[in-house]
């Protein structure tokens, strides 16, 4: 009840993840991050940033090969989140956070990672720690949020990142949504998104490689993340086939009211701030629809 009484910082804190490609998760985010007026977060930025150290780390390091600098590089983060956890890898990244990458050096990053998995026989966890629990920790430094991202819906529960996910203290619950479509329908949006023809086989690989490897990277209590886990602590799951953007925000804003409502009167009180943002944004969308 601390961060409430102290100076009402609470804001609303939404995390949306898509069951699939085209469900709009990405589209809906953006709108709530900016009706509310709040953060979007992302851990994009984190991914850029060790892709921008790895390629300074190769051009100090031009007479290995590709492989070997990359291993290298592993090694080296590695060894300094070993040591130093995750403020030891802020502070190798730092830099890259504020110069970032694109293109090639994106896609060079993502080939030596590639290459790696595929003559070890898996993917190395240590980037997705990083990114996942520097993801977390750039939430919990807001006082409110919307994050979209495949596993956002179950960051929170996740037993590797509860060291970082265990920061949060505030008595303003999070809305965990879940978005939901049919496959031919994801694969028709997906490839108009992309200019291409999209089979709905494709639509279901995508979603079955992310969670194999998610289910060797993490676990909740003990158990391997998997693609039914998002509806198992999802607050709400919401079809967007034949739903307006505005009319999915609007289905999540009154879920967060129902959420609330269910607070004793002093906590309801006490959270009356966000209750009327909410209101607020809600009777906008009325405006305009």
């Amino acid at each position: 009840m601390t961060n409430l009484i102290e100076g009402h910082h609470c804001k609303p804190r939404i995390l949306i993840s898509g069951e699939t490609g085209g469900t709009g998760a990405s589209t809906t985010a953006k709108l709530l991050a900016n009706f509310l007026e709040l953060p979007l977060i992302s851990g994009g930025k984190y991914f850029r940033a060790l892709a921008n150290r790895f390629q300074v780390f190769c051009e100090q390091h031009s007479d290995s090969s590709l492989d070997t600098q990359y291993l290298s590089f592993l090694y080296l983060y590695e060894e300094r989140f070993a040591k130093d956890g995750l403020a030891g890898i802020s502070t190798l990244i730092e830099e890259g956070i504020r110069d970032g990458a694109h293109g090639q050096t994106l896609a060079r990053f993502s080939q030596a990672i590639e290459a790696s998995s595929k003559r070890n026989g898996g993917v190395n966890p240590i980037w997705d720690y990083v990114v996942d629990q520097k993801t977390i920790d750039d939430a919990l430094r807001q006082s409110g949020f919307v994050w979209e991202a495949k596993l956002a819906v179950l960051a929170f529960e996740i037993d590797q990142l509860a060291a970082v996910a265990s920061r949060s203290d505030s008595a303003i619950p999070f809305l965990r949504v879940v978005l939901t479509l049919d496959p031919v329908v994801a694969a028709q949006r997906v490839g108009s998104r992309e200019g291409r023809e999209v089979a709905v086989d494709e639509i279901m690989v995508r979603k079955q490689h992310d969670f194999a490897r998610y289910g060797h990277l993490y676990q909740i209590g003990g158990q391997k993340v998997m693609h039914e886990d998002l509806a198992r602590f999802a607050d709400i799951a919401i079809n967007t086939e034949n739903t307006d953007p505005n009319e999915v925000v609007a289905k999540i804003l009154k879920e967060y009211l129902r959420l609330l409502s269910a607070f004793g009167e002093f906590e309801k009180s006490l959270a009356l701030p966000v209750i009327d943002e909410i209101w607020r944004v809600l009777k906008q969308l009325q405006s305009v629809s």
